[in-house]
């Protein structure tokens, strides 16, 4: 991301953040989406 600033004007940078953020969000929504998956594949190891 440096070097697209660093080397782009600021609305070239910001398209390029924009994807960047949407890239982020979704893989982070995929963790989010195994981990809960996982989490309730075993409820017993949840029981006190």
């Amino acid at each position: 991301m440096r070097a697209v600033a660093v080397h782009n004007n600021r609305s070239q940078f910001e398209m390029v953040l924009e994807q960047k953020i949407k890239d982020l969000l979704v893989d982070r929504h995929k963790k989010n989406g195994v981990l809960f998956d996982m989490f309730f594949a075993t409820p017993t190891s949840r029981t006190p």
